[in-house]
C-alpha cells in the first residue's frame, strides 16, 4: 500500500504538516452562529463550521476542551430555555445538550482544571448578584457548590487554568470600566486581586496557550456598536490587556484552544486581491425604473417608504468563484465545501432578508419593471425555499454580520453555471440597508472547502499505528502524540523515497520516517 501510493501520501503531507504545525485559538461567533479559528500571529480569523442553532439566540459565551479527550463543551445561559452544559463537534457544529444547573441557577463561565482535569464553573443564581465557584459534573450537567467568589455583579466572568492547574478570572462589573484579574482558590473559591486594565470592554472568555493567556471581548473598544469583537492578551503577573487582533462575526463568546483542520479558505471581496467579480443593486416598487447599480448602500424592505406597504429587494452575486485558477475554488469531483459565509455590513439595522437563489441572470442595471414586478420566488426566476433567512430571530444588527450561504455554495458548486446569486427579499417592514460593492465595505464570500474529504480520515485512522513514530509534542500540560505525514517517509526496501517537506527529514525505518522537527 506505501510503496504504490506514495504521490498521494506526499499530497496529503502538505495539508497535515501545515494543520498541526500551529495551535490556533478557536471562538465562537454569536452573530454568525460560528465557530473562527484565529491566528494569534497575524491576528486574522478563518470560518471554521457553522453551529447547530440553539433554542431562540446562538451565545456560547464559554468554551473549553476536557484534557483527558479533547472533547469540546460550552455554556450557554441567560436564565431561559436550553440553558446548561452542551458538547460541540468542532469540526461539523454538531451540539448535544447535557443538562441543566437546576431551578433559578445558570453557568456564566467554565473552564477544565489542566492538572486535575476538573470541570470548574461560575454559577449565577437570580435573583441576586453574587457569583459562585462551582464543580461541574460533565456527565449530566449538574452542580456542587465550592463558595462565593470575590466579586458581585452583573459583568463578565472569564475563568482559565494554566498548565500547571493554576486558576484565573477576569471580572468586569457591568457598570465599570475596569476588569480585575484575579486569582483562583479552587478548594474554597476565595481570590486575590492581581491587577486592572481598561482595554478591554467585556472579556467573555479566558483560555491558556503556551502560557499565554488570551481573552475574547464581546465586542470593540473602540467601536462597540459595530459589533467586532476583539482577542485580547492579559499579563497574568499585572492584569493589564494588550490588543491582539479583531475577530470576525460579530458578538464574540467562547474560545479554546484547537487544531486547524484541513482544507483551504478563499475569500471574495471587490476590490480585495484583485478580485472585481461582484455584481449588486436594489430593485425599488415605488421607483421601477431606477437604475440603482452604483448605489453605495443596498436596502431590502416591505415599507419603502414608509407607510407605503412596497417592495425593496437586492440582487447579489459573485462571479468567477468556481475554476483552477488561483483564489478560486476547485470544480474537480472530489472538492467538498465544508462551509461558506457571506459578511454583510448594515449602515441600518433591520428586520433582515430572505435569501433566495436566483435560477435566472440579472444585470445591476436592471430595475423593478426590467424584471417584470421585481422578482417573484417562484421556482422560475428565484428558488421557492430561501437558503438562508437573515435576522430570523432577532432582526440584523448594525456593522458587521455573518451569513451561512453553505447550501447555495454547495448547489453552485454541484453546477457552476447556475451560480446566478440571490435575491434578498424583505421578511418584515423595518428595513435593513447594507453596503453594496460600490460601499465602504463591499459584500465577502468565505468559503472553505477540503479536496479530497474522504481520503484524510482513513489514511489518518489506518496509520494510527505509526504513533510511535509520530512528532511529540506539549500541549497544555500533557503528552500529545501526533502522527506526521510530513517526515514519513514512502518507498519500498530497495527504493526509498526520502520526503522532506517544510524542512521535515528523518532517518528511514522499513520506508518510514521517524524525523522530528527541532
Amino acid at each position: 500500500m506505501f510503496r504504490s501510493t506514495s504521490c498521494l501520501a506526499v499530497l496529503l503531507a502538505t495539508t497535515v504538516c501545515s494543520a498541526a504545525q500551529v495551535d490556533v485559538l478557536t471562538y465562537f461567533s454569536e452573530n454568525s452562529a460560528a465557530l473562527y479559528d484565529f491566528n494569534t500571529i497575524t491576528g486574522t480569523s478563518t470560518l471554521r463550521t457553522f453551529v447547530e442553532p440553539f433554542i431562540d439566540r446562538d451565545a456560547l459565551f464559554s468554551l473549553d476542551t476536557r484534557p483527558s479527550d479533547e472533547e469540546l463543551f460550552g455554556v450557554l445561559g441567560f436564565g431561559g430555555p436550553g440553558d446548561g452544559l452542551y458538547t460541540i463537534d468542532p469540526n461539523t457544529g454538531n451540539t448535544t445538550f447535557i443538562g441543566a444547573p437546576g431551578a433559578d441557577h445558570y453557568y456564566t463561565d467554565i473552564t477544565f482544571q489542566r492538572t486535575s482535569g476538573i470541570l470548574y464553573g461560575g454559577a449565577y443564581k437570580t435573583p441576586g448578584i453574587s457569583r459562585h465557584l462551582v464543580e461541574i459534573d460533565p456527565a449530566d450537567g449538574s452542580f456542587v457548590e465550592i463558595g462565593e467568589l470575590p466579586f458581585t455583579g452583573t459583568g463578565s466572568l472569564a475563568m482559565a487554568s494554566n498548565d500547571t492547574g493554576d486558576l484565573y478570572a477576569l471580572f468586569k462589573a457591568s457598570q465599570s470600566n475596569v476588569t480585575t484579574l484575579y486569582s483562583i482558590d479552587p478548594t474554597d473559591a476565595s481570590g486575590a486581586a492581581i491587577g486592572t486594565s481598561t482595554a478591554l470592554f467585556g472579556g467573555q472568555d479566558a483560555v491558556f496557550l503556551d502560557d499565554r493567556l488570551f481573552v475574547t471581548d464581546y465586542a470593540r473598544l473602540s467601536d462597540p456598536a459595530a459589533n467586532l469583537g476583539t482577542m485580547f492578551e492579559v499579563d497574568v503577573s499585572s492584569g493589564v490587556a494588550t490588543e491582539v487582533g479583531p475577530l470576525s462575526g460579530g458578538h464574540i463568546g467562547g474560545v479554546f484552544v484547537g487544531d486547524p483542520i484541513p482544507g483551504s479558505s478563499v475569500t471574495f471581496q471587490q476590490g480585495v486581491a484583485g478580485y472585481s467579480g461582484t455584481v449588486d443593486t436594489f430593485l425599488q416598487e415605488n421607483l421601477p425604473s431606477v437604475d440603482n447599480s452604483l448605489a453605495a448602500e443596498l436596502g431590502v424592505d416591505s415599507d419603502d417608504p414608509a407607510g407605503s406597504d412596497l417592495d425593496s429587494q437586492v440582487l447579489l452575486r459573485f462571479d468567477d468563484v468556481f475554476g483552477d485558477g488561483p483564489g478560486q475554488i476547485p470544480t474537480g469531483p472530489g472538492v467538498t465545501i465544508t462551509s461558506a459565509e457571506l459578511q454583510l455590513t448594515a449602515t441600518n439595522a433591520g428586520d433582515g432578508g430572505a435569501l433566495h437563489r436566483m435560477l435566472r441572470p440579472f444585470s445591476d442595471s436592471d430595475t423593478w419593471a426590467l424584471l417584470g414586478n421585481g422578482v417573484q420566488a417562484d421556482g422560475i426566476e428565484a428558488l421557492s425555499a430561501a437558503d438562508h433567512i437573515a435576522g430570523e430571530n432577532d432582526g440584523v444588527p448594525g456593522g458587521l454580520s455573518s451569513f451561512n450561504v453553505t447550501a447555495s455554495l454547495r448547489a453552485w458548486h454541484a453546477v457552476a453555471e447556475s451560480n446566478h446569486g440571490w435575491a434578498f427579499l424583505p421578511v418584515g417592514d423595518d428595513g435593513w440597508d447594507f453596503y453594496s460593492a460600490e460601499g465602504a465595505t463591499p459584500p465577502r464570500l468565505v468559503v472553505n472547502y477540503v479536496p479530497e474529504p474522504g481520503t484524510l480520515p482513513m489514511l489518518l485512522g489506518g496509520l494510527a499505528g505509526l504513533a510511535a513514530y509520530g512528532w511529540r509534542r506539549r500541549r497544555r500540560g500533557k503528552l500529545v502524540v501526533t502522527v506526521r505525514l510530513n517526515p514519513i517517509c514512502i518507498g519500498g526496501k530497495n527504493d526509498v523515497q526520502i520526503c522532506e517537506l517544510f524542512g521535515c527529514g528523518g532517518d528511514v525505518v522499513d520506508g518510514l520516517g521517524t524525523g522530528r522537527r527541532d
